[in-house]
């Protein structure tokens, strides 16, 4: 197994660290970065000032990419050290690009994407196999159920974003509402969530 010198010593060094230990691992690599690495970091909180603070590479960059990046459809919002070339950032989008839609943003708006896009599937995921779970005690096989609710969420995306309707006009579409008396606690439960979590992994200043 590597040390993370050894790991710190290529082209390119990934940093895919939690917040608490990041800053850390920086001073023991410090020493072993050169000004050409590029230092791609893929934690929150931790801002490219702070990381430059430490250490001596001028390209550095973060990525707060999502869990479908691992099948090559992230979208995955990118920001760069200032005194990156505009030739060092294309280069390093194409390379991200393998990983789904890379594409740049300021700094400050990279913790919000992570609570609208990088976390987003979590807040879904989890409903969706529930829904295939209670599928299968209506008389649907599990793979019934499974087609079902990927055939009709891969479509509804688009009627929300690409059908030109307003979204209230659009949920209205369906008469029939089976959660309707709990939406404005569901909606509760996402502001509080969402707002704590944004609050928690902001740069402080």
């Amino acid at each position: 197994m590597k040390s993370i010198e050894e790991c710190a010593r290529k082209d390119i060094v990934f940093l895919a660290l939690y917040p608490h230990v990041i800053m850390r691992t920086l001073q023991q690599i410090k020493d072993v970065v050169i000004e050409q690495t590029i230092l791609i970091s893929l934690t929150a909180k931790i801002t490219i000032e702070q990381i430059s603070s430490v250490v001596k590479c001028q390209q550095i960059v973060r990525i707060l990419s999502t869990a479908i990046s691992f099948i090559n459809q992230g979208y995955n919002p990118v920001t760069f050290k200032q005194t990156m070339s505009g030739f060092q950032k294309w280069s390093v989008l194409e390379m991200l690009n393998f990983l789904g839609h890379a594409f740049e943003t300021s700094e400050e708006k990279l913790e919000g994407y992570a609570v609208i896009s990088s976390m987003l599937p979590t807040y879904f995921w989890f409903q969706w196999h529930e829904v295939e779970m209670i599928g299968t005690q209506f008389g649907l096989s599990l793979s019934e159920c499974r087609e079902s609710v990927y055939e009709t969420m891969y479509g509804a995306p688009n009627a929300m974003y690409r059908s030109g309707m307003e979204p209230k006009d659009l949920m209205d579409l369906i008469p029939s509402k089976p959660l309707s008396e709990n939406e404005e606690q569901i909606k509760a439960i996402y502001k509080e969530k969402l707002n704590e979590t944004y609050h928690k992994i902001k740069p402080s200043k």
